[in-house]
């Protein structure tokens, strides 16, 4: 082989390496806005407030960006998906961290510019139902379709943490519930907003939503009609016993 055709073999050999490199880089760039799974690296503000919380270290597996959600009633939030409406309007720019370690999650906020643990709690076993997102589920969610975007936000009345997935020209959110029983929704399932709104639409919470000063995870339950009757009739006797008292104290 001359020199030349070496020359030019080593040439095509190096271009082709380019470009496969190239496509390497493009095929796993991040869509916009993606939880950002940790990266000691990138974050160093999660070890720095999980070091001020604790004596040692924390070996975090993931962590990912928890967004808020605007000042709306659920029942409201609930009305927009149902009607197809991209809840990615009411996501506000304040977020706050979801650190996930091998026994507990914490709760990471940002106060005055710096970042501090806010709280712990033990970490959902396998098999237990949690708000928390873990690398798998959350790579689990994206799967078989092409993401533009995803973000994380939570509806605290409702126990669940959605996963908000914009494509091109759909969006979805995926939920992640503590009480998947309370929102009739699966963990981890991907749904289009019309689907997700139309089935939290038949939960307890949405048609039978607690009054003012009740407590509970569901709806109001109705008093047996008898206690009302029972209360009366009682009532009734007391007034005529003391009419009766009375009576006799003025005939004496």
């Amino acid at each position: 082989m001359t020199m030349k055709k070496t020359a030019l073999l080593i040439s095509l050999i190096l271009l082709f390496t380019a470009v496969c490199s190239v496509a390497s880089l493009a095929s796993g760039t991040k869509p916009e806005d993606f939880p950002e799974f940790y990266d000691a690296k990138e974050y160093p503000e999660i070890e720095q407030a999980l070091l001020g919380w604790h004596t040692g270290s924390v070996n975090v597996l993931s962590a990912y960006k928890v967004y808020q959600y605007a000042d709306v009633s659920t029942s409201k939030f609930i009305d927009d998906l149902a009607a197809g409406k991209d809840p990615s309007g009411n996501l506000k720019d304040k977020y706050n961290w979801v650190a996930i370690s091998k026994n507990s999650t914490f709760t990471i906020v940002q106060d005055s510019g710096k970042w501090s643990t806010a709280g712990q709690r033990s970490r959902s076993s396998e098999t237990k139902p949690s708000q928390d997102i873990s690398r798998e589920a959350f790579d689990h969610a994206l799967e078989g379709i092409e993401a533009a975007s995803v973000k994380a936000f939570r509806i605290t009345e409702i126990f669940t943490t959605f996963l908000l997935i914009r494509t091109q020209d759909a969006a979805y959110v995926v939920p992640f519930c503590a009480r998947p029983d309370f929102t009739h929704l699966e963990n981890g399932k991907r749904y289009t907003l019309e689907e997700a709104g139309t089935i939290l639409r038949t939960t307890d919470f949405y048609t039978s939503p607690l009054e003012p000063g009740q407590n509970g995870g569901g709806g109001t339950s109705d008093i047996p009609v008898w206690y009302f009757i029972a209360g009366g009739v009682l009532l009734a006797l007391i007034i005529a016993a003391a009419f009766v008292v009375i009576l006799k104290k003025r005939k004496k």
